[in-house]
């Protein structure tokens, strides 16, 4: 699954130079996945990134008849957008909550993929990594 591959991927950079061991299997095991999708290691990084239901930067639901938007703050945490421009820090009260559950993984979620990403930038300015132009916008923008 995408959510075990990004595990992979993780302990393939945290252990990289203490327990190394651990690292160098991890590596090893995410190369030869990335073989096996006919993928490189960093096109396969790229496509385990989570979305989590997002449409473009926002992912509409209701919550007591009114139409909401979620979207990823600056700061990297779930806010709230009303259909008057109103933002929320909190899910509304009104929302389901099955939803609510589903939005605190996602902030879960997000706060280990910001360590996860801001790690592979790094290396990717390192090793000067580019992008043809469609699929840099598909990564970075959508």
């Amino acid at each position: 699954s995408n959510r075990a591959l990004r595990a992979v991927e993780l302990f393939s950079r945290k252990y990289r130079s203490k327990n190394r061991n651990i690292g160098a299997a991890a590596e090893a095991a995410f190369v030869l996945a990335a073989e096996e999708l006919g993928l490189t290691p960093h096109e396969l990084a790229d496509s385990i990134v989570p979305d989590f239901g997002f449409e473009g930067l926002f992912r509409p639901f209701e919550a007591g008849g009114e139409r909401y938007r979620a979207f990823i703050d600056g700061e990297f945490k779930l806010a709230f957008l009303n259909e008057e421009g109103k933002v929320f820090k909190s899910v509304p009260k009104s929302t389901a909550t099955q939803l609510k559950e589903e939005f605190k993984e996602v902030s879960k979620e997000i706060r280990e993929l910001v360590k996860a990403q801001s790690g592979r930038m790094e290396q990717y300015l390192i090793i000067q990594r580019r992008w043809p132009v469609a699929e840099w916008e598909a990564f970075f923008l959508q």
